[in-house]
């Protein structure tokens, strides 16, 4: 990890170095069909003290890496499919703004209004191999090549799988949580 994309060069760790256990996280996201949507991609890190996975604000190189040819959509649902919401909807990877570490992920609405989920993977090496309980086939036009940040995703039990998340479409957020919501004509 280092300060500029420049500095992104692989380098032997001596005396007084710190190495970390990591993995990329991809949150799941869901809105209008009419409308582009983005999901949040994190580069993490196992804290022991905390027990727990942190967000990776030192990781400046990841980003550098990210390419929309390395993620794939499978398991759809609803109007969707792979004519309508392919993997060239996966349009951008961005950083997000608030620092290293997190990204953006832009994908484009279907050309016509169509409903439905997908499952977004990125794949990140070498194919594990495809449980056929999750649904998620990550094999994209083009490997991200950095297995090193796989991880134990549900319902994997190595951590050897790829980060995917739930993309829903047509859906909208629940007004359960609203106390006093009044329209004015």
């Amino acid at each position: 990890t280092g300060a500029a994309a420049a500095v992104c060069t692989a380098t032997r760790i001596v005396n007084g170095g710190i190495m970390r256990f990591g993995r990329l996280w991809l949150g799941s996201a869901y809105g209008s069909e009419l409308l582009d949507l983005s999901l949040t991609l994190q580069s993490q890190y196992w804290d022991s003290v905390s027990s727990s996975w942190l967000l990776n604000g030192d990781d400046a190189c990841t980003g550098a890496k990210l390419s929309t040819s390395g993620g794939s959509l499978s398991g759809y649902s609803g109007d969707l499919s792979s004519t309508n919401f392919g993997a060239d909807h996966i349009s951008s990877f961005s950083n997000d703004g608030t620092g290293n570490g997190k990204w953006k992920i832009k994908l484009t609405k279907p050309s016509s209004a169509k409903a439905g989920s997908a499952n977004l993977c990125l794949d990140l090496g070498p194919d594990p191999g495809v449980d056929p309980a999750s649904n998620v086939v990550c094999s994209a036009a083009t490997s991200l090549a950095m297995p090193w940040l796989q991880s134990k995703w549900y319902p994997g039990t190595s951590y050897s799988n790829d980060p995917w998340a739930k993309v829903t479409l047509g859906v909208y957020r629940s007004l359960r949580r609203l106390i006093h919501r009044r329209e004015g004509f």
